[in-house]
């Protein structure tokens, strides 16, 4: 790991300081770099917290050739100041307590192709399908698009387990493990990761994809399907299918939506699950945007609700357009699970942002939900966010935001959840 690490890090600075070594079409360089201050009152629900947290981004894109790119991207030192930092001459974040999360973390790693006809992606990659966490991911795999302009068309392959379910640390007795008897889960230890054995449970775990995007009557949209090929002892095997669309209707209100259905399996019980989610926002003048939003999760009292695959959690609305979007969420599942045990959503929003003055940008956002099948839980939620950020200097901003969060269910007597976050950030 620690070579890996030092490897790493000594290309992202060989190409930061080579730069000017090369075409300026041969290598480009992006990044961003953020330290923020979290206040996190969390009424009943666990302990305060009061930290600072920090993270370095830095992407390079080497152009091989005009239809050929490599791309690589790394966040450096994601860490809380004075838990993940050692004091001393130099910072070694990952070093208390040996947080792996805290060190080098290489997040994107892969080829592209893009030919006029088709294009093809290959390795650590962002897969995404549909707005609101259906396949929302980044993991290995293959995009393959093909152009039949208007209409374009991706084949998703992912490798989302290699089937080394087995803790080789973990001693065996004289019971099972992982549903694996002592005889059986000696010999997966003594097996390599890649090797697929039924019987040892070391079989794959896999992701299937298409998207079909198209536009109608001018509006964006995309149909898709996924479905989990699952081997492994677990068999869980959710599918999904959906319809997404965005685009401005009547020549001034932008419209975003999207519908999806999921179902398939595990080994011991069904999957069902229903999102709709809609957007609509209007500018009122060059000063003031308002809009509103709609969710709906269905809920379920005998099957397993589900509402993505590969979830990475970034739809979170009470977020969206603040400076820490995708960061917080008011939401103690997902937004279209609201309390997390299958109950589902059902609620609304309404937003006003503004810019009242050259660098400066506000806004803030209210909303009401209710869970869908009270049978399951019965639950209400308030929630509200402001924020404000203000550009000090070229690409750099500081901010605020400030989400509140009241989720009252039956027979439990719940706190709000209140979270200040103070950032600068800078974008380059």
């Amino acid at each position: 790991m620690k070579k890996l690490a030092i490897l790493v890090m000594a290309m992202l600075l060989t190409a930061m300081f080579t730069a000017p070594a090369f075409a300026e079409d041969r290598l480009s360089l992006s990044g961003s770099y953020f330290v923020r201050g979290w206040d996190v009152d969390s009424g009943k629900a666990g302990p305060d917290q009061n930290y600072y947290h920090q993270r370095m981004r830095v992407q390079a894109k080497i152009a091989v050739a005009d239809d050929v790119s490599a791309t690589i991207r790394a966040d450096i030192a994601e860490a809380v100041w004075g838990a993940d930092f050692t004091t001393g001459s130099v910072a070694r974040p990952g070093n208390a307590g040996d947080n792996d999360s805290n060190k080098i973390h290489i997040d994107r790693t892969f080829v592209t192709i893009d030919k006029e006809a088709w294009s093809f992606q290959a390795g650590q990659q962002f897969f995404a399908l549909g707005i609101a966490e259906v396949m929302d991911s980044q993991i290995t795999g293959f995009n393959a698009g093909l152009k039949f302009a208007p209409v374009n068309v991706n084949f998703i392959y992912a490798k989302i387990d290699e089937g080394d379910t087995y803790n080789r640390a973990t001693p065996i007795g004289d019971g099972t493990i992982g549903g694996l008897n002592d005889a059986q889960a000696a010999a997966k230890a003594a097996v390599d990761a890649t090797t697929d054995e039924a019987a040892l449970g070391t079989e794959d775990t896999d992701i299937y994809a298409v998207n079909v995007g198209f536009e109608v009557a001018g509006f964006n949209s995309n149909a898709f399907g996924v479905m989990q090929k699952d081997d492994s002892p677990a068999q869980a095997e959710p599918w999904a299918i959906g319809f997404m669309t965005s685009g401005t209707a009547a020549g001034m209100v932008n419209i975003l939506a999207e519908l999806d259905f999921f179902g398939g399996d595990n080994a011991t019980n069904d999957y069902s699950g229903v999102n709709f989610y809609v957007k609509g926002d209007v500018a009122i003048n060059d000063m003031f945007t308002v809009g509103a939003e709609v969710i709906y999760g269905d809920g379920d009292d005998t099957d397993t609700q589900i509402s993505g695959l590969t979830n990475w959690d970034t739809f979170t609305p009470f977020s969206i357009g603040t400076p820490m979007d995708g960061w917080v969420t008011a939401f103690a599942g997902s937004p279209f699970d609201m309390t997390g045990d299958g109950a589902g959503t059902i609620g609304g929003t309404l937003f006003v942002s503004s810019t009242p003055m050259e660098k400066l940008s506000l806004g803030g956002k209210v909303g009401y939900f209710e869970t869908e099948e009270d049978s399951v839980t019965d639950a209400d939620m308030v929630a509200f966010n402001a924020w404000v950020a203000y550009e000090i200097a070229s690409n750099t901003k500081v901010s605020m935001t400030y989400l509140y969060s009241d989720i009252d269910e039956q027979f439990i007597n719940n706190d709000a959840v209140k979270t200040i976050v103070l950032e600068l950030a800078v974008s380059f």
